[in-house]
Parts: structure tokens; C-alpha cells; sequence
């Protein structure tokens, strides 16, 4: 069982290095939260407050209550910059998908493999770039420790599921954009041999802009597919994440070889829930 390797809080580290706030999460009063060090240490702390409250705090309040020293190497891969596209900007329009940590499985293999995974799948896609396939920037690599902490993505105005639960979704035409927008990114990812293995809304990405006129429906104007840590090649036994049974049924499971009709499936249990969350809009 590992053993947890406690910080000192007089550790001079604390005063030499910076720190970004990495993952938060919260466990009833408690916020749990990571934060990375500039020479890519990665520590475990928490505080009594609401989650949302971490990020206005100063640097010296949240080193405060750092606990524990987590093992890099558990998170983060070490690999050669030079075979993997190492992200250099655009940082404001960009958006980072890091390592979603959670406290009670902080020791999983997991983030590891999933960190990986999508990597090598977006290395991979990114070779043939399509408008329907979220634009991988390149990796986040610590200039110190030489890992990669995250990946880098364009950055969309909102995710599907947001979309529809903030009850924006109130014209077919938007549903058309959408539901047309994923299954061609998922026919550009099955003709290079890819299956994607976890569509749902929340990894369907948009960039939605104002429509034209007083109260006019928004436009949808980009609809992309994102979120490739349980991508797999066509034939290749899933192992680990898979879309939930809400999306594709029973017939597969971890184990199943990946094929297409994974995907296909999916991409008929969204068009159903678009249909549900379509809200009508009131008469002027």
C-alpha cells in the first residue's frame, strides 16, 4: 500500500517555485485540490471552502495547506519532444485538458494510460486535420521535468450538454448543424481506421455565435468531436472507458473489439436526446 510522503510546510521550495492551481474537486465542505510546481512536482492539499473560491486565492494561501507529494511519475509521461507535437500557443484561445484527479483513486494507473491514449490518438488524428475534429494544439510539456502535464486544444464556445441544458437548443436547424457536424467527424476518424468509443454530448464541442436580429435563434457555426482517451483502433479490444450503456446499449463492453457501429449507435442516441431537449420558442 503506498505510503503517503508528507510535505513540510517550511519546505523552501514553497518560496522559490511557482504553482498553478492543476485539478479541484469538492467532497461535501472540503475542496480538494492539486496544484503543479514549476519544476513539475505535483502536490495534494485541501481546504474547508466552496471549490469555486480556490481560484482567488493567492499562491502563499493555497501552498498553506499542501499535505502530500504525489508521484509525478504516476501522472505524467516522460517522452521525447521530438516525435510528439509540443504545444508553443496560442494560450488565450486555447483549452487545456489536464489530468482529472480524484482523491479517492489518486494511485490509479488510469491517468496514466488514459493520458497516453489520447495522446497517441490525437498525434495520430491530427496528421489528417478535419473541421469536424477538435483542433489538438500539442502537448504540454514542463520545461523542467520534461513531462507532459496536459494537452492543448482550440478552445469552443460551449460543450452540447451545457448547450441544451442552458435550454438554447430552440430550432431544428441547430440540431441539423449538429447532428451532421458529428457524423462527419465520425466518418473522417472510421476512414483512418479510428473509433472514437465515447460519444455522448459532453464530448461534442460548439462554437455558437449571436444570431442576426433582437431575440434571433443562435447559430451553431462549428460543431467538433473531442475528448480521445477511448479511441481505439477498429478491431482492437476496449479496455477501460467506453461511452455508458445510456448511449450504445448492452452489446458492448470492455472487452469488445471496437467497430464503428459503436460510434454509429451513439450518434442515433444523440439525435434522439437533441430531439427531447429542443425547447419551443414562445411567439412574440
Amino acid at each position: 500500500m503506498h505510503q503517503p510522503v508528507f510535505v513540510a510546510a517550511n519546505d523552501p521550495k514553497f518560496f522559490t517555485h511557482t504553482f498553478i492551481l492543476y485539478s479541484v474537486k469538492q467532497h461535501q465542505d472540503v475542496a480538494r485540490y492539486t496544484l503543479l510546481a514549476s519544476d513539475g512536482s505535483f502536490y495534494l492539499g485541501q481546504k474547508q471552502c466552496r471549490a469555486e473560491q480556490l481560484k482567488f486565492m493567492s499562491q502563499l494561501q493555497l501552498t498553506q495547506d499542501i499535505y502530500e507529494e504525489l508521484p509525478k511519475e504516476k501522472f505524467f509521461p516522460l517522452l521525447n519532444t521530438e516525435t510528439i507535437k509540443v504545444f508553443t500557443g496560442p494560450v488565450e484561445s486555447s483549452y487545456f485538458k489536464r489530468q482529472n484527479v480524484t482523491i479517492s483513486e489518486t494511485y490509479s494507473p488510469c491517468y496514466l494510460k488514459f493520458l497516453m491514449r489520447e495522446l497517441l490518438s490525437v498525434e495520430e488524428v491530427a496528421k489528417n486535420p478535419h473541421p469536424n475534429i477538435c483542433e489538438y494544439r500539442g502537448a504540454v510539456v514542463n520545461e523542467i521535468s520534461g513531462r507532459v502535464v496536459g494537452l492543448a486544444y482550440k478552445g469552443y464556445t460551449i460543450d452540447l450538454w451545457k448547450f441544451a441544458g442552458s435550454k438554447r437548443l430552440v430550432a431544428q436547424t441547430q440540431i441539423d448543424k449538429i447532428v451532421e457536424g458529428v457524423a462527419a467527424g465520425l466518418k473522417h476518424l472510421h476512414a483512418h481506421g479510428l473509433v472514437h468509443c465515447d460519444v455522448h454530448p459532453g464530448n461534442i464541442f460548439l462554437t455558437v455565435v449571436p444570431g442576426p436580429g433582437m431575440g434571433a435563434v443562435e447559430t451553431v457555426e462549428e460543431v467538433v468531436l473531442g475528448d480521445f482517451d477511448a479511441c481505439r483502433k477498429a478491431g482492437e479490444r476496449i479496455r477501460g472507458k467506453l461511452a455508458a450503456p445510456a448511449w450504445i446499449g448492452h452489446a458492448w463492453v470492455s472487452g469488445s473489439k471496437a467497430v464503428f457501429d459503436i460510434d454509429l449507435c451513439a450518434l442515433e442516441s444523440v439525435k434522439r436526446w437533441l430531439g427531447s431537449k429542443m425547447v419551443q420558442k414562445k411567439k412574440a
